[in-house]
């Protein structure tokens, strides 16, 4: 089951340069310890914790006035105001003991060198294209990566496993819906979308959509597979 959710400003197609895709910085004392890797985007950042992700979005205004401050002979960033709303997407029922760890680690690293309390600085701390949940449910993994600029994680349902047990709890937000397929969150700071579940089996070196929903219940998110899948074959 893939997720992608749609938290930019620009979307990739109105970009001039190619997308470079987002990099998940690991947690090296940096960070709150629940946090065990970040990413940015241009609307805000995402935190990957050990059972659920953690969003924070920025105003779209306030953006765009940081930019234009940022941009003035004499800037003054006392000016720029920033409203935030974050967010959270817990697992439910996920094992607490999942490994969490990178791939497709990056050449490059980051140093965090703030403050005068030396132990919260950390150095070459390594940056990943991707970051996997190894059996955050039994028998299913969670990858979390990009689409160009835009978050995106995805279910890896082993053969035999039942994805029913897939539960997501929202926690933080105005109010949601369900538009069009596709989930539809109100924050403080404007509108978020995730958009409709895309699901797929790999049969015969074939890629074989298996249609999804969402469904949506008290803020809890499941997803319904209305014609079933191929249960001899992993489902993604």
């Amino acid at each position: 089951v893939v997720l992608l959710v749609n938290l930019l400003v620009v979307r990739a197609k109105e970009i001039n340069s190619k997308p470079s895709g987002l990099k998940f910085v690991e947690n090296k004392g940096q960070w709150n310890e629940a946090v065990k890797y970040k990413s940015e985007f241009n609307r805000g950042a995402v935190f990957l914790e050990k059972t659920g992700f953690t969003f924070l979005i920025n105003h779209k205004e306030d953006l765009k006035n940081r930019h234009s401050i940022l941009h003035e002979k004499e800037s003054n960033l006392s000016k720029a105001i920033m409203r935030s709303h974050a967010y959270k997407v817990n697992f439910i029922g996920a094992n607490v003991d999942a490994l969490v760890n990178g791939e497709s680690r990056c050449k490059e690293y980051n140093n965090y060198f703030i403050g005068n309390d030396q132990s919260k600085w950390a150095s070459n701390v390594p940056l990943f294209k991707e970051i996997r949940y190894h059996q955050i449910y039994n028998g299913i993994d969670l990858l979390a990566h990009s689409n160009g600029d835009r978050f995106k994680y995805d279910f890896i349902v082993k053969v035999g496993v039942d994805p029913s047990v897939i539960a997501l709890q929202y926690e933080g937000l105005n109010k949601m819906h369900i538009e069009n397929g596709h989930l539809v969150m109100k924050t403080s700071v404007g509108e978020i979308r995730e958009l409709a579940p895309y699901s797929y089996q790999k049969i015969d070196d074939q890629l074989i959509e298996v249609p999804c929903e969402f469904k949506l219940k008290n803020n809890r998110v499941t997803f319904l597979f209305p014609n079933g899948w191929n249960q001899n074959y992993e489902l993604i």
